[in-house]
C-alpha cells in the first residue's frame, strides 16, 4: 500500500471514529452480504498490490443488517492489520448460521497471547510488529465500537505468539 493510500486510510479512520463517539446510531440497512463483502474485496484488489487474499463467501450468503460505510470500514481494518501482522496469505471466510452473519479474516503471522484479545481493542494503543508500531492503535477500537453500534460484535482470537490471529465480525442476519 503506497504512502498516500496509508494517509488516505488514517484520515478515513479518524473520521470514522469521531463520527461514532458523536453519533451513537447508525444507518443500518438490510444489505446482500456478498455485495458488501465483494464490495471492499474489489477495491483492495485494485489498490493493493502483493495481498495474498483468500476469499470464501457461502453460495447464499443472504442479507445482513448493517451500515454500508461501517462494514467497510470495519473490514478494510482487519485486512490491513492481516497484511500489517500477517505474514503473508490472509483468508476470509464469511458464514451465514442461523440468526448470525459471520466475517472472519485469518491471518497466518505474528499472533498474540490469549489472554492480550481484548487488550487489542483499546483506543490508542499500537500493535508492535518485530519492535515496530504501526498505525494509530484506533483501527481495532473503532471496528469494535462500529460493530457494537450496529447490533453486533467484533472478537479476536490467537492460539499464541506466531501462530496468527482471526478476527470475527459477528452481524445479525437479516434473513432469519
Amino acid at each position: 500500500m503506497g504512502e498516500c493510500d496509508r494517509l488516505e486510510h488514517l484520515a478515513e479512520t479518524i473520521l470514522a471514529y469521531q463520527r461514532s463517539v458523536a453519533r451513537q446510531v447508525q444507518r443500518r440497512e438490510r444489505l446482500r452480504a456478498d455485495v458488501l463483502v465483494d464490495e471492499v474485496v474489489s477495491h483492495r484488489r485494485r489498490t493493493t498490490q502483493g495481498e495474498q487474499l483468500e476469499v470464501a463467501l457461502p453460495e447464499a450468503a443472504g442479507h445482513v443488517w448493517a451500515d454500508r460505510d461501517a462494514f467497510r470500514v470495519i473490514l478494510e481494518n482487519l485486512l490491513d492489520n492481516a497484511r500489517k501482522y500477517g505474514g503473508g496469505r490472509t483468508t476470509l471466510r464469511a458464514d451465514a448460521s442461523g440468526p448470525r452473519f459471520n466475517v472472519e479474516v485469518r491471518d497466518e503471522g505474528q499472533g498474540f497471547d490469549p489472554n492480550d484479545a481484548e487488550a487489542l481493542f483499546d483506543p490508542f494503543t499500537p500493535r508492535k510488529s518485530s519492535g515496530v508500531h504501526h498505525g494509530s492503535g484506533l483501527g481495532l477500537s473503532l471496528s469494535r465500537q462500529l460493530a457494537r453500534q450496529m447490533g453486533g460484535d467484533l472478537r479476536a482470537f490467537s492460539e499464541g505468539p506466531g501462530k496468527g490471529s482471526t478476527f470475527t465480525l459477528v452481524l445479525s442476519a437479516a434473513d432469519a
